[in-house]
């Protein structure tokens, strides 16, 4: 069985007009939209820079609540992340070394345990990857000077990160969208 990446959408979005767009759009089905696209390019890609930067320039002008930046820009570098899960060397042996245990105590292809059951070696092999996982996405936001965002994560502060989800989904997903951040390993496209 191979696994593939996704290819990405079929409308490339420029990470300066998703901003502009998304600030005439929030509140509205548009947004929602807009963000999944934006998110799903950085997935495709594993480019989250320019969004970054774009999204940081206008929460840092007032264009957009500063919630509302913190969490596209977490959610970016995340979308980033999840990305790498393919393609960087460790997180993908590590990954490799997982479902193997997982096939040889009979578990199917989309099948895994909870992160606090399962074997002892794959437990352990689970805190590895999210160790490396967590490594990766913090060094992004870094990278891109967001300490404040990248502490939040650090010590899983879920509503630092999550508050600005409601600007874009409304107050009535707020609930669904402040869900604490699981950090299990993502399923990789088929």
């Amino acid at each position: 069985m191979s696994r593939r990446r996704a290819s990405p959408p079929t409308k490339p979005l420029d990470p300066k007009i998703f901003v502009q767009r998304l600030i005439i759009a929030l509140g509205t089905d548009r947004a929602r939209e807009l963000v999944r696209h934006a998110f799903e390019i950085v997935r495709a890609t594993g480019q989250p820079n320019r969004w970054i930067f774009e999204v940081k320039r206008a929460r840092d002008r007032g264009a957009i609540p500063p919630a509302l930046g913190r969490w596209l820009i977490f959610k970016l570098a995340e979308s980033a992340t999840i990305a790498l899960t393919i393609t960087h060397p460790v997180l993908s042996e590590l990954r490799d070394r997982i479902e193997d245990i997982e096939r040889a105590h009979g578990l199917g292809e989309d099948d895994s345990w909870h992160v606090d059951d399962g074997p002892a070696e794959w437990r352990a092999l689970n805190r590895e990857w999210e160790a490396v996982f967590d490594e990766l996405l913090i060094d992004i936001l870094l990278r891109n000077g967001e300490v404040e965002i990248a502490e939040a994560y650090a010590e899983d502060d879920v509503g630092a990160l999550s508050d600005g989800a409601a600007e874009v989904f409304g107050a009535d997903d707020s609930p669904r969208a402040r869900h604490r951040i699981e950090r299990t390993r993502p399923q990789t496209a088929p």
